[in-house]
């Protein structure tokens, strides 16, 4: 009986880490469309440059120089670009990217003043004349529906995926009611709800950051805990923690708080965890812990 009632229970635990994932699926399905979001049309529109770099290996195309190639990190774009690539049609034109920025008109200040305005000027100045009238005048995006369909595609998987994510590493600490109801809570979130039913790079960001906390919390606390490890082991987890934080940080900046979170988890390693043996107190530190990158 007892063995019976163990291998139910560890069948379950290979369950409930999707549990998240389907909430996001069936939250997303019933989801009411309420058209494109206006920051879709910059992500989408900037994964141009994915063409550029990939497709054409053109390194020294001067649209390199225009604002959007800078100002934000480049991996959640290129990572957009690639699904697009396998599901869709590349963004071969900085047509989209421009028409972000006439949706906005420079006289109501929006475009900013001086360096700012001409930055922005140039971008818009790339877009076709007839698509730049369209743009204006009635507000019509160059943006194909099969474009829109696989980024948006991208974006859902990454929920479902940080979902899942969320949930683990209440597994990993023990807590697996905490990181159940994390997930759910993680999922039933109206913020994060727009982020993974729109294609916007915050839910990649947040994907890495959470694997970025997995292996936080591996090499942390299961290694420490688990006893001597080979060398080679803690060099492939050092190694999945560096492309995990740079993949975070590289999709959005707001992922460097994971470095804070780090070292957070470092403290408790050393000697606070012991404070919270608690199963209660550890579920409410894991879904509270988990909120801090919303």
């Amino acid at each position: 009986m007892w063995t019976m009632t163990s291998q139910i229970k560890n069948k379950w635990s290979y369950v409930l880490p999707f549990v998240p994932a389907l909430a996001v699926f069936y939250i997303n399905l019933h989801s009411v469309d309420q058209g494109i979001h206006v920051d879709e049309v910059y992500w989408i529109g900037s994964t141009y440059y994915y063409h550029l770099l990939v497709e054409e290996m053109d390194w020294s195309h001067s649209d390199w120089q225009l604002l959007p190639a800078r100002e934000n990190p480049p991996i959640g774009k290129y990572l957009m670009g690639g699904w697009i690539d396998l599901f869709g049609d590349t963004i071969t034109t900085p047509d989209l990217i421009g028409s972000f920025y006439l949706l906005f008109p420079p006289e109501s200040g929006a475009w900013g003043e001086n360096d700012d305005y001409a930055k922005r000027r140039a971008v818009a100045d790339r877009v076709e004349p007839g698509v730049a009238e369209g743009v204006r005048r009635n507000q019509r995006i160059p943006l194909r529906s099969e474009n829109l369909r696989s980024a948006r595609g991208l974006v859902l998987l990454c929920g479902m995926l940080c979902a899942t994510l969320i949930c683990l590493i209440g597994f990993q600490c023990q807590m697996r009611l905490g990181g159940l109801l994390a997930g759910l809570g993680f999922a039933a979130h109206p913020i994060v709800i727009d982020a993974y039913n729109y294609a916007l790079i915050d839910i990649i960001a947040l994907t890495f950051s959470c694997l970025t906390v997995s292996v936080y919390i591996r090499i942390a606390f299961v290694d420490s805990a688990g006893g001597q490890r080979g060398a080679w082991a803690h060099r492939r987890l050092s190694l999945a923690l560096s492309l995990a934080l740079a993949m975070a940080c590289g999709s959005k900046m707001n992922a460097l708080v994971i470095v804070a979170l780090g070292l957070l988890l470092w403290l408790f390693a050393l000697g606070g965890w012991a404070r919270f043996q608690s199963p209660v107190s550890k579920d409410v530190f894991i879904i509270c812990n988990r909120s801090q990158p919303l």
